[in-house]
């Protein structure tokens, strides 16, 4: 809903990651890209969310609207083979981004993620040794965003998804 309880969109509720902080509730992030409609204002967007069992929850934000550039330069890059599993992923800086989160996926795994960084605050990801393996085929992407857990806006404002970028390991 819109800051003037004006339904702006109906999410699919199966689109979502668990988030688990220390000493938290566990938190689920729907994830969705949203268009917002022209002379859309700056205020508090909520949701409403009903349970299978008929309880519901309210949640909102205070928003700001605006947009952010989806990060470029990522290396490796597309159909790019390394020789040996890379030690890091780079990318360029996004203006307006002060923090990033790095999400990898296995492709000889349907796909499957194996990988979910912690909010980085540059454009650099150390990669744990032995994630990446010789013979591997993977993806990865780069969320950026302006904020993280501010008190006001949430976990993030606005934010961007790059395009995934898949890159080989040889054998």
């Amino acid at each position: 809903m819109d800051p003037d309880g004006r339904l702006l969109v109906q999410m699919d509720l199966g689109r979502y990651r668990i988030v688990n902080l220390k000493d938290q509730k566990e938190k689920h992030v729907f994830m969705n890209q949203v268009d917002i409609p022209e002379g859309s204002k700056d205020g508090v967007y909520s949701a409403r969310i009903t349970l299978s069992d008929g309880t519901v929850y309210t949640a909102s934000d205070h928003v700001h609207i605006a947009t952010m550039d989806r990060a470029g330069g990522l290396r490796p890059g597309n159909n790019e083979e390394t020789t040996d599993p890379p030690a890091e992923l780079r990318w360029d800086p996004v203006p307006g981004a002060r923090y990033y989160q790095v999400f990898i996926k296995d492709q000889w795994n349907d796909g499957k993620q194996i990988y979910s960084s912690e909010v980085l605050s540059e454009p650099l990801l150390t990669l744990p040794q032995g994630l990446l393996k010789k013979g591997g085929l993977y993806s990865w992407f780069v969320h950026s965003r302006d904020v993280n857990e501010d008190p006001l806006l949430g976990d993030f404002n606005h934010g961007s998804l790059s395009s995934p970028v898949e890159f080989s390991v040889s054998d």
